[in-house]
């Protein structure tokens, strides 16, 4: 419950203040609205797990609010506590009619306000666990509820069933659930524990629980909590791996020094079915689901290789990016009237020349996910050997009937701003991705985001991802370590979720000194004329 989102909306600074300070104490991320129209639109885009308002309120009352907030069919199950000094039983009975949860009355201390709010959130968390049970199926993202996330959850709830995973590499496994404990896995040729341990560290790709009872032998003999804690020593050992190698989109080929040395000795079996996994096509996150090695012995030998010198890395040219195939259709992504929009707002702004949208994202943010489901059959992942030494997505998506935009996805590493000096004439504009879930990239974001904002005058977007990872930051204390300025908002974002990615589109603006540029512009222009 610690990850939850509570929109609070009230006109009174001193109460948001008290209640913001209240929410974030224990653990929820809170975002805020001073109306109630201001809260529908931050209804709309955030979608919230539960909305805290104020009755009394100038442009819309509680009632008025949750019966519009009702009308919409995709945030209408957002629960809704209103706060109130009407006493009389009419009013309660209105705002229960109109579908609100809970109905508190003022003053009241903000520690009671709290537990309602627990309380309801609890109760919403039961119903929806019995549901699914009932349903017997619930589908998810692993980039929204890892599988240590999962096992926590179904631990607590007493599921029965069998959990599969599918990895973004499209690796499946399975974990089996009696009664809340974890009894088996299987992911390839690992079974228990150690296969537990393989799909542990997949942060992107699917869930699917399956409630139903289940006939195996229990080959897991340790408790959840111990399968989580011996699981997070092998992400720490992991990672000091991984700082020793490149990227794991990384593709490798053995070295002309690593042949000749194995040309002259006889290998084992085991040795040649693992030098051929580095056959130019496999990157590195492939070869780990691919070996039948353990992971952590994977990627031990993968490091001692690659710092010998036997391991090259492949890098291969960027062709042009290819368009859809003959007879293919695609559907704008935009309806007219968005389009209309988004030509008035940024295209009629810039030159005609400028049609590629950058997506820059750290990792796990959701930057390849988003650039994919964008750009459809047109998508692919190349290396830019003489611009940028890291891997980047490429796309087309048509955004009308016959204007279509360039996507190009890039990690957020070195040498990033050369490549973006390079792509600065035929930029339209650019969107900022951060993981919620990795403060430690906060800094170097905050220090990316300015530099931005200052060395690009074109349209932009500041989106987050991951807002339900138990580690994630709240929105109001990531705006501050990010140290956006008052007119740039954070935006939550779903990478699975294309409407969730037009409004990122949608949304980009110009920073105030890009707009008094073109305001100065415009005026010379006029003059002129």
């Amino acid at each position: 419950m610690n990850s939850k989102t509570i929109l609070v909306i009230d006109d009174e600074a001193k109460n948001l203040e008290v209640l913001i300070g209240g929410l974030v104490n224990n653990q929820f991320q809170v975002v805020t609205a001073t109306s109630g129209y201001g809260g529908l639109e931050k209804a709309r885009k955030l979608n919230p797990d539960l909305i805290l308002m104020d009755t009394e309120l100038q442009d819309l009352s509680g009632i008025e609010f949750t019966q519009k907030l009702k009308a919409n069919s995709q945030i209408e199950d957002i629960p809704v506590i209103l706060l109130s000094t009407r006493e009389g039983i009419q009013d309660r009975l209105k705002a229960y009619e109109a579908g609100v949860k809970d109905y508190i009355i003022k003053p009241l201390h903000v520690s009671e306000i709290i537990s309602r709010i627990k309380m309801t959130l609890s109760r919403i968390e039961k119903r929806t666990f019995e549901k699914e049970t009932k349903v017997g199926k619930v589908n998810g993202l692993l980039e929204d509820k890892p599988l240590s996330g999962l096992i926590e959850e179904f631990s607590m709830n007493h599921a029965t069933g069998i959990l599969t995973i599918t990895s973004i590499t499209s690796k499946s496994g399975q974990v089996f659930f009696c009664d809340g404990q974890v009894i088996n896995a299987i992911v390839g040729n690992f079974r228990g524990e150690r296969a537990v341990y393989q799909m542990i560290p997949w942060g992107r790709g699917k869930y699917t629980m399956v409630y139903q009872d289940i006939n195996i032998k229990d080959e897991i003999n340790i408790s959840n909590l111990g399968l989580l804690l011996q699981a997070k020593k092998r992400l720490e050992k992991r990672a000091e791996f991984l700082k020793s190698l490149p990227s794991l989109n990384t593709v490798f080929i053995l070295s002309s020094t690593f042949l000749k040395i194995i040309e002259k000795r006889e290998m084992s079996g085991d040795v040649m079915r693992f030098i051929q996994l580095f056959d130019g096509q496999r990157t590195l996150q492939k070869i780990i689901d691919d070996s039948f090695h353990k992971d952590l012995v994977t990627l031990e030998r993968v490091a001692k290789m690659y710092q010998q010198g036997f391991l090259n890395k492949v890098t291969p040219e960027a062709p042009e990016l290819k368009s859809t195939a003959p007879g293919k259709i695609r559907v704008p992504i935009f309806t007219e009237e968005e389009f209309q929009t988004f030509r008035s707002r940024i295209i009629e702004h810039l030159d005609r020349n400028r049609n590629t949208v950058l997506i820059l994202g750290v990792s796990a943010s959701g930057k390849n996910e988003i650039v994919h489901l964008l750009t459809g059959p047109t998508y692919q992942v190349k290396s830019l050997k003489s611009q940028f030494p890291h891997p980047v997505d490429l796309g087309k998506v048509p955004i009308s009937d016959e204007a279509e935009l360039n996507i190009i996805g890039i990690p957020v590493e070195k040498n990033l701003h050369l490549f973006v000096d390079s792509l600065q004439k035929y930029m339209l504009g650019y969107i900022i991705l951060v993981n919620a879930a990795e403060p430690e990239t906060f800094e170097y974001l905050n220090y990316l985001i300015k530099t931005f904002r200052n060395r690009y005058q074109i349209p932009y977007s500041i989106a987050v991802s991951r807002l339900r990872d138990p580690k994630a930051v709240s929105i109001e204390s990531l705006t501050r370590q990010l140290g956006l300025e008052s007119y740039e908002e954070l935006m939550p974002c779903n990478a699975s979720d294309l409407d969730s990615i037009k409004i990122l589109l949608l949304n980009m603006r110009f920073s105030r000194s890009s707009k008094s540029q073109i305001r100065a512009q415009h005026k010379i222009g006029q003059v002129t004329n």
